[in-house]
This record gives structure tokens, sequence and C-alpha cells, in this order.
């Protein structure tokens, strides 16, 4: 059950679709829901960092051929921090 609404909400925030993940989100029964207090809070993020679009569309990223991992960021930060 726990991995059905992983994999459905990956693939709606995948797309960029915060709209999608609150409704989906809102939508799952107490059944499904373990600590109803961290729902809200990540329901209040999606919220918040949609308004002012900063979650990424991972699909228009692809497809613009960018980075969907912050990978090179990370090999960065090593290299700097290494070469201290």
């Amino acid at each position: 059950m726990q991995y059905e609404v992983r994999r459905r909400l990956f693939h709606i925030m995948w797309a960029g679709n915060t709209d999608g993940a609150i409704n989906f989100l809102n939508t799952l029964g107490s059944d499904k829901v373990r600590n109803s207090r961290k729902l809200q809070e990540l329901i209040d993020y999606l919220k918040n960092n949609a308004a002012r679009n900063v979650i990424a569309c991972y699909t228009f990223r692809r497809k613009l051929g960018l980075h969907v991992s912050s990978n090179p960021v990370e090999k960065a930060n090593d290299l700097i921090v290494a070469s201290r």
C-alpha cells in the first residue's frame, strides 16, 4: 500500500504537478496515513513552494537536456571542500 502511494506521488511530482499532488494527498484515507501531522506538513510544503514556483518539473528539464539531479553540484562542492 505504502509503495503504491509513493509511486503515484512520484509520477505526479515528476511532472511538477503540485496541484495534482495536493489533491491526491487530500484524498488519502486514514487507512493509508500513519502520521496525519506529517501529511499536512507535506501538503503545506507543496502549497508554499508551488506559490513561489520553486518546484521543478523534471519532465520539462529532461526534454531540455538539463540535469535532473544534484550530482554535478555535489561533486563541485566535494572538490572545493577537498582542496581546503
